[in-house]
């Protein structure tokens, strides 16, 4: 049970940390590239995983500060 808690912690950590990040890529986004569909291509393939990635690695390393 303890361990079933302690993942959907980390699971809604991630979730947070993944919505707070693409809010701000989002703004700097629509703040300085150019609409166009190359660009919104180039975000899905490229931003997108990087940002995902990052917010697994941000809330793995958040549980370990969290827990020690």
């Amino acid at each position: 049970m303890k361990h079933l808690v302690r993942k959907a912690i980390y699971l809604m950590m991630t979730l947070c940390i993944f919505l707070i990040e693409w809010r701000v890529v989002g703004w700097l986004w629509n703040k300085y590239i150019p609409f166009h569909y190359k660009t919104d291509l180039i975000g899905l393939l490229f931003v997108l995983p990087v940002m995902v990635g990052s917010s697994f690695l941000l809330a793995s390393l958040a549980m370990k500060v969290l827990r020690e």
